[in-house]
């Protein structure tokens, strides 16, 4: 202060103010429609889910809804036992199935009576009467309840290539049921062609024969009657093979039955048989072979004079063709001696 005067002391320099942007208005939000509502669900649903997700609570049981039965409905039956579903099957399904299809060497069959088709693949007694008319439990308590008095399996027919001597048996195996006792005697019995030709087609032109398997069905009688056999040889086309077997003996398990047709020793032969240049078609006598037989031909001379051989080709169950070559390999022609034999 100087002279009476006050001077304002000066004041200090601010920083500049730096001002705020200026605001930018921001764009609305997008407008965002809300996703539709789903129908709620049933809260048995939650529950079940809850109680899937928590298998520890067990609430699902405790509020799935009880039915209601109507008034007119009669109240729930208390659950059959065991045996008696095991009876009601019983009874509803009797076991009587054809013998169609068998293993071990049983074959199908189209008449059969008597037995039985077991799952396992073998023939068992049939019952006479059905598991129904059993009022206990008699029918589960042994191997066949009534069995039928006997049993017989038809095996299908076999047709031969012709008409030749043959020989037939079966092979029979079959054991006693549980606890069944006595004894079995399994009888053969067979039928056969007694035509002497082989059956003509029914028309000229005709590939197919007037019966294909059994001569039954033929339209002249040729068939002899079914009779017990056992292994024999015999002059036939056709043969068929059935067995019998008296259940009063014995109730069977049969586990094997298959017809067997073979042929004896069968021979054949010439000596002294003249064979042309290039072969010549020599027929068997023995008209009996079904198969071809083995054929051993031996030079005896040769057209040409010079030493050769002899062969047999071409065989079939009614003959073969001769050569008779000579040392230089020329088919020349000659004798020969011949044999045949199956």
């Amino acid at each position: 202060m100087a002279g009476g005067i006050f001077r304002r002391a000066p004041r200090p320099q601010r920083a500049p103010r730096r001002l705020a942007p200026a605001l930018v208005p921001a764009a609305p939000p997008p407008v965002i429609s809300p996703p539709p509502l789903a129908p709620p669900r049933p809260r048995w649903t939650l529950f079940r889910r809850r109680a899937g997700r928590r298998p520890t609570r067990h609430l699902a049981p405790a509020l799935v809804p009880t039915p209601v039965l109507p008034s007119s409905a009669p109240p729930p039956r208390r659950p059959r036992p065991a045996w008696w579903r095991l009876r009601r099957r019983a009874s509803r399904r009797p076991l009587r199935q054809p013998a169609v299809a068998l293993a071990a060497g049983i074959l199908p069959s189209s008449a059969s009576g008597g037995f039985v088709l077991h799952y396992s693949g073998v023939l068992v007694p049939d019952s006479a009467a059905l598991a129904s008319t059993d009022l206990g439990t008699a029918v589960f308590d042994g191997f066949v309840w009534r069995p039928m008095s006997a049993g017989l399996y038809r095996a299908p027919g076999i047709t031969l290539a012709k008409t030749a001597l043959v020989r037939t048996y079966a092979t029979t195996v079959a054991v006693l049921g549980p606890g069944s006792a006595g004894k079995i005697d399994p009888q053969l019995q067979i039928r056969y062609s007694q035509s002497g030709a082989q059956d003509p087609a029914m028309w000229t032109g005709d590939g197919n024969p007037m019966w294909a398997a059994d001569p039954s069905m033929q339209m002249w009688s040729g068939l002899s009657p079914w009779q017990n056999w056992t292994k024999g040889e015999l002059i036939t086309g056709f043969i068929q093979h059935q067995l019998a077997i008296d259940f009063t003996e014995g109730l069977p398990i049969v586990q094997q039955f298959t017809p067997v047709i073979d042929q004896p020793a069968l021979a054949d032969g010439a000596n002294g048989v003249a064979v042309a240049a290039g072969g010549s078609r020599i027929d068997f006598a023995n008209g009996n072979f079904l198969e071809p037989p083995a054929v051993t031909a031996s030079v005896v001379s040769v057209t040409s004079g010079a030493v050769g051989s002899a062969s047999a080709v071409d065989i079939d169950s009614q003959g073969f063709t001769a050569h008779v070559f000579g040392s230089d390999g020329a088919d020349a022609g000659g004798v020969i001696n011949w044999i045949a034999h199956n």
